[in-house]
């Protein structure tokens, strides 16, 4: 209280009570790991049988539905997540409805955090799959339990599926050996064999390199010829004619990367395997060798003793086909 030429002035605090509905408002949320076409599928039947939940109670109304398309390990890369604890917090919420604990949060200490702060605006979450709600009592013990189950589970199949990757790539069953890329299709089989139309427009880079052209040369000879890319645009990048330069596929081998963990929701791959003569070669070997030597010559970066450094003239195509 402050006083002065006798004025008496208070301050006045907010009223933070929650202001009392002749009915509640429901959020709901929904969580997914990826944007795979089943995982959409399953947001999509969550949201709609959620809807329906509410829409048949008169004592309900849907205030909102919030949709994370993202790993969950972590509150703060869910925007929608925390959009939901902000309308909660400014009082247009009353309890959230979500399909169980592991797509509320993988996190234990997460978890927990997030529904002490639903619980101090007074907003309950309710779990489907378990028959838990928040607000019961003794009800953060057993999620706590839940929630850290979730996570060990989680984490196991992670390493299972990083398990099962690395077996197939080692007894060449993987499909990652039969990645289609430009000049192969696959069989029936589900095995790579050469489509040869796209196959002499490959032969033809690699003969063009080797005759002196520059990349920049080899894509205006295919937009002269008409020779449209994979996804028959007229124009190919210098990106592609490098790249195909470069690709072990068309040899016949197939160098994988080997996965060793998992980061951002991601399995992260390192080292690798090499499987050779996997399928048909459309360069011969001594043709490959020879074009990998021509760009270690064209290249202004050079490394020696002193280390990486340019060189002080660029490769010319016009001086070398003269």
């Amino acid at each position: 209280m402050a006083e002065e030429n006798g004025t008496k002035v208070r301050l006045i605090k907010p009223n933070v009570r929650k202001i009392m509905r002749p009915y509640m408002n429901i959020g709901v949320y929904v969580r997914v790991s990826s944007s795979l076409r089943p995982q959409l599928d399953s947001m999509a039947n969550q949201v709609s049988a959620f809807t329906q939940r509410v829409n048949q109670n008169n004592y309900w109304r849907l205030a909102d539905i919030y949709i994370d398309v993202r790993s969950g390990s972590e509150t703060g890369n869910r925007s929608e997540f925390r959009r939901m604890l902000d309308d909660a917090r400014d009082g247009k919420l009353d309890q959230i409805l979500t399909k169980s604990v592991s797509r509320f949060g993988r996190n234990t200490e997460e978890t927990i955090r997030a529904l002490r702060e639903l619980n101090k605006y007074g907003v309950s979450v309710a779990f489907d799959e378990e028959k838990i709600d928040s607000g019961d009592v003794g009800s953060e013990f057993i999620i706590s339990i839940l929630s850290a189950f979730a996570e060990s589970e989680n984490v196991s199949r992670r390493e299972n599926q990083i398990w099962s990757i690395q077996k197939k790539l080692g007894d060449g069953t993987s499909e990652y050996y039969n990645r289609v890329c430009y000049g192969y299709r696959k069989n029936k089989a589900g095995h790579l064999e050469i489509c040869e139309e796209e196959a002499k427009v490959v032969r033809k880079v690699y003969d063009l390199y080797l005759a002196g052209a520059s990349i920049v040369m080899i894509r205006r000879c295919l937009a002269a010829e008409g020779i449209k890319t994979a996804k028959r645009k007229d124009t190919w990048s210098k990106l592609a004619i490098e790249k195909m330069l470069s690709n072990e596929k068309y040899v016949g081998d197939v160098r994988v990367a080997k996965p060793q963990g998992q980061r951002k929701g991601k399995i992260e791959i390192s080292g690798g395997y090499l499987a050779t003569d996997n399928h048909p070669a459309i360069i011969p070997r001594e043709i490959f060798t020879a074009v990998q030597e021509e760009k270690r010559r064209r290249s202004n970066i050079v490394v020696d003793e002193t280390g990486r450094h340019r060189k002080k003239s660029r490769y010319s195509s016009s001086k070398e086909i003269e």
